[in-house]
């Protein structure tokens, strides 16, 4: 059974909440000089170990990384939508073909 509309705002609220905490830790371990030992501090906050190392290297997160279903590139989708707003600009039909 799919999650309910109320499970999956609790979880994205969670989600929200564990990356704000992610990254207040990571402006503290940035801070420090040297080499933080991330792995202690993320046991002392009770803080996913593996997702703080991964960020503290500059890894990204779920909702920052790279949409991985797109067939174009942003800058093919520009020159795409740019294309078919030039045809439609000039009176052209845009058909399915021209895409």
């Amino acid at each position: 059974m799919p999650p309910t509309r109320t499970q999956r705002t609790e979880r994205a609220s969670a989600y929200r909440a564990e990356l704000r905490s992610l990254n207040d830790a990571l402006q503290v371990l940035r801070r420090v000089d040297g080499r933080p030992d991330i792995k202690s501090y993320a046991n002392a906050h009770n803080l996913p170990y593996r997702k703080l190392l991964r960020l503290y290297n500059g890894g990204k997160s779920r909702s920052n990384s790279d949409r991985t279903n797109d067939r174009l590139s942003i800058d093919q989708d520009l020159a795409l939508l740019q294309f078919l707003n030039h045809i439609d600009s000039i009176g052209f039909g845009i058909r399915y073909e021209l895409i």
